[in-house]
């Protein structure tokens, strides 16, 4: 189950939709994390820019920022690392969705299938 009181309301907010049909009871945070039906799935695309969220506003660029996993809680990336804030979010800005390099994972904690190139959290 996804933790209660992340941030953004993530853990009960339930719009936009995925692209697969979910319980009307599942918040989009437990779809996309713990849905089988989702399981290739990430969050919709730009959801870090939503008004709500408006992720690269509350970060402080003279600081890294650690991105854990919503179920289990480990971290898994922390960025900017290398780059610049700005650099970050005009990468996460070309892809829809943050996007991380490979000095910003935090190894221990992430699982990637070089065949199909799936990244997971190493709790699931």
């Amino acid at each position: 189950a996804v933790q209660t009181k992340l941030r953004f309301n993530i853990s009960s907010r339930t719009t936009p939709e995925v692209r697969v049909p979910v319980d009307a009871n599942e918040s989009l945070a437990s779809a996309v994390c713990c849905d089988a039906r989702t399981k290739l799935l990430a969050e919709p695309q730009f959801l870090y820019a939503a008004p709500d969220i408006a992720l690269f506003d509350r970060l402080d660029g003279d600081r890294v920022t650690t991105f854990f996993d919503s179920v289990c809680g480990l971290p898994l990336f922390r960025a900017p690392l290398g780059r610049s804030l700005a650099d970050f979010e005009a990468d996460t800005t070309e892809h829809g969705w943050p996007s991380f390099r490979v000095a910003e994972v935090v190894r221990a904690n992430v699982r990637t299938n070089r065949t199909s190139g799936d990244v997971r959290s190493a709790c699931g």
